[in-house]
């Protein structure tokens, strides 16, 4: 707890409240790494855990996998099938039983029934047919650090992975611990960031390994589907109606031009992933929004890997990390302000091949290079 409450005096008065954790606070103190600086820092962890016998030296090409993610809408395609390319698959969806929302006793004791709970499941499949890596999709609202150290010490590789480290890294302060990765990262062998790679130093600064990707999309789910050639709907948003969501999608409207959306919050409610894949691949443009929540950050969605498996031609809010991975203009559409989108929304309309044209390009980059397949298959190398 002493390097958390050092994170902790960084923030001094606000701890109690989810706010953002910029790299900035740390640049005096600690530098951004390398990618090969990150791989070599986990393999060195790797090779000490070896040379204490503490795992196999012998690593097989298909490892056996258990998998601790509760599917809320996207983490079956994205996180459980994809993983079932490269490796055998044992996945615990432990459901409602351990809701961390909506059980009023969970700080007191649902969260310890279901860390005992996560543990005996994972031994017992170990137990059958040794587990090679234990990877999750968990937080420090759910999992205690302790029960990720039980875990290793069953001879597992331990990885986790988050999506929402540049605003809520540290989380809030509750009874029974903090409810973002901070306090549970230093327990883990891997840290996988997704959303920025500054996010890299504050994993840094708890002493965990991490290592940064870029989120990745199922290609087997995603560009399954034959493109639709007359595409025939214009301009496509599927997300939740928050936010300044609405204001942009009203003022296209306003101009003329004809979008089509779903999800919470829209009147045309939510669907289902089979829907989204169909609306998507008979979309002209799909537009996106880069900004993190109701708020000013930005960061990388898995959406914005996944929609250009689609084909669709995808249109979303500058950021300069997402450009790194789409060449503007030709694999992906960028807008820097409300003008500057219905310009571009305006030309797409007016010039439907060139549209198809970018769509194209970004779904064969994204097919090359950002699928979840290619992410497990990098992490594999480093495991072994």
């Amino acid at each position: 707890m002493g390097k958390l409450r050092k994170i902790c005096n960084l923030l001094a008065g606000r701890n109690n409240w989810s706010i953002p954790f910029r790299a900035c606070d740390l640049k005096e103190r600690l530098k951004l790494i390398s990618p090969e600086e990150e791989r070599k820092r986990i393999q060195a962890g790797l090779k000490k855990r070896r040379e204490k016998n503490e795992i196999p030296v012998n690593f097989p090409d298909r490892p056996k996998i258990f998998i601790a993610v509760k599917p809320m809408n996207w983490e079956k395609t994205g996180l459980v099938d994809s993983w079932q390319e490269v490796a055998e698959v044992i996945h615990y969806d432990w459901g409602e039983q351990y809701g961390q929302y909506n059980r009023r006793d969970w700080q007191k004791t649902g969260k310890y029934l279901f860390n005992e709970e996560l543990v005996e499941r994972v031994k017992s499949e170990h137990l059958k047919q040794p587990v090679q890596i234990f990877f999750s999709y968990l937080s420090g609202r759910t999992v205690f650090s302790q029960t990720i150290k039980q875990i290793s010490e069953m001879g597992i590789i331990t990885i986790n992975i988050g999506f929402d480290d540049t605003r809520s890294f540290l989380g809030k302060k509750r009874r029974a611990g903090w409810t973002g990765n901070a306090e549970i990262a230093p327990a883990f062998d891997i840290c996988i960031t997704c959303q920025n790679r500054n996010d890299i130093v504050k994993y840094l600064k708890t002493g965990a390994n991490p290592i940064f990707f870029p989120p990745g999309g199922n290609h087997r789910f995603w560009a399954s589907n034959s493109l639709s050639p007359n595409r025939t709907i214009p301009i496509s948003f599927i997300g939740q109606n928050y936010g300044r969501r609405e204001k942009i999608v009203n003022k296209l409207r306003k101009a003329g031009m004809p979008v089509t959306t779903y999800g919470k919050g829209w009147p045309e409610g939510e669907i289902s992933r089979e829907k989204m894949r169909e609306v998507y691949h008979n979309s002209l443009i799909t537009l996106g929004f880069g900004y993190i929540s109701n708020t000013n950050l930005l960061g990388l969605k898995g959406l914005d890997f996944e929609i250009p498996l689609t084909g669709t031609a995808y249109l979303t809010t500058y950021y300069e990390e997402l450009a790194h991975y789409f060449v503007p203009d030709k694999e992906m559409i960028f807008y820097v302000n409300e003008e500057d989108l219905l310009q571009k929304v305006r030309y797409c309309l007016e010039h439907p091949e060139r549209a198809k044209e970018v769509g194209l390009a970004g779904r064969k980059k994204a097919l090359a290079e950002h699928t979840w397949e290619k992410r497990w298959q990098e992490i594999l190398e480093v495991c072994r």
